[in-house]
């Protein structure tokens, strides 16, 4: 598992993890400083191990589900989900907002602030500028791992990883769902399966279910003629992606096919 981590003047602001990629990486650090105003802040990337996530505590609440690829909280783009476990803490960094009267208010001028936000982002993938109240949360990540494909105008093709996963997909004919298949993939069919609709269509809509937990969903998927969709669902321990800029993985990045992940 990686770890990313934001300091700013010495205290942490943000933390995030992202399961996998750990055997890919070994055991890299990196470090990047700015200056910021008065001080410095920093990010730093390492490989942690997943039994770090069983000593989080002081969280104050947590919500974990699949993200819509529009939503503020994913780092990896709007061409996936991304699966994410968010822990709050209602102790926010005291570098960057004062407690007063039960409310929180800035204690940095909203020009530093933007700064600290765009090295958010530069360097995490995470766009704060809407939901800065996520500062001081812990936020972990998981990815899997899907290709799409369109099978001419029959239907898709869908490259798994592992199984068994049950993928529901609903083939349309601009917004009208023109047919529904249901698949069960086992063991036998696990690396490549296809699903063929029986109505003309231009786009389809996909869920993927791992042990009854929705782990993947994509809608509007529209495919050029030789467009190949790869995107990230969950696979056991290894996620690739590529020109998506999380962290410091650019040079792991280069070396693999367009991934985008969930969680």
């Amino acid at each position: 598992m990686v770890r990313d981590i934001i300091s700013y003047a010495g205290e942490v602001i943000l933390t995030i993890y992202h399961k996998g990629f750990d055997s890919e990486l070994g055991q890299r650090k990196i470090k990047k400083t700015e200056k910021i105003g008065k001080y410095n802040i920093i990010f730093e990337e390492e490989v942690v191990e997943d039994d770090i996530l069983d000593k989080l505590g002081n969280w104050n609440g947590k919500i974990e589900g699949v993200l819509n690829p529009t939503d503020i909280r994913n780092p990896y783009g709007e061409m996936v989900c991304a699966y994410m476990t968010q822990y709050f803490y209602l102790n926010k960094p005291r570098k960057l907002f004062l407690l007063k009267q039960d409310e929180y208010q800035l204690n940095i001028s909203p020009k530093i602030l933007n700064h600290i936000i765009l090295f958010t982002k530069k360097y995490t993938g995470l766009d704060l500028h809407n939901q800065t109240m996520c500062f001081g949360d812990i936020f972990v990540y998981e990815c899997y791992q899907l290709n799409i494909q369109a099978k001419g105008d029959e239907g898709i093709i869908l490259k798994l990883d592992s199984y068994p996963y049950k993928i529901i997909v609903n083939f349309k004919l601009d917004n009208i769902v023109v047919c529904t298949r249901i698949e069960t993939v086992q063991e036998d069919n696990a690396y490549e399966i296809q699903i063929l609709s029986d109505g003309k269509w231009n786009n389809v809509d996909v869920q993927i279910y791992k042990e009854n937990k929705l782990v993947y969903f994509k809608q509007d998927i529209a495919f050029m003629q030789t467009m190949v969709l790869n995107t990230a669902v969950k696979g056991n321990g290894n996620c690739f992606l590529k020109n998506l800029n999380i962290g410091c993985f650019d040079s792991l990045l280069r070396s693999h096919k367009t991934y985008c992940a969930q969680g």
